[in-house]
């Protein structure tokens, strides 16, 4: 029996760059999607494809990206990069699915004169980097 895999954000650059990295792959069945197919606003939507889906793990690639938008849309911004992504949290736990996330480096300052690890202290500047460090 395949896996279900849920791919969010599946027109976004890693969303279509996965797609075409897992249209081959016969051990898994990827599902695509994209705020045509569910509105992350909107917490029934989600929960639905945990009811529909039977799902062993979500990539969670989706967020808002408009950075300087973001600073007007704050609402809109904190919907969808905060509360979404606490919601799909939520229903893998309750659904024993796996979670990976994808943040942004934007959750730092960028004073660092090396790159970025993982560990380094965050300390988003913006409204987009703060509602993406939110999350963690």
């Amino acid at each position: 029996m395949l896996r279900n895999i849920l791919v969010t954000g599946a027109n976004g650059q890693l969303g279509q760059s996965l797609k075409t990295l897992t249209e081959k792959n016969s051990d898994y069945n990827f599902i695509f999607i994209d705020k045509e197919d569910a509105d992350l606003t909107d917490n029934t939507a989600i929960s639905r494809l945990f009811e529909t889906n039977s799902l062993y793990a979500v990539l969670h690639l989706a967020a808002y990206t408009a950075v300087d938008k973001a600073e007007s849309e704050k609402d809109l911004c904190r919907q969808i990069n905060t509360q979404a992504t606490e919601t799909i949290a939520r229903l893998c736990q309750s659904h024993s699915a796996k979670l990976l996330v994808i943040s942004t480096d934007f959750v730092f300052d960028g004073s660092k004169a090396t790159p970025y690890l993982p560990s380094d202290k965050a300390n988003p500047l913006s409204v987009y980097g703060k509602t993406k460090y939110i999350t963690h």
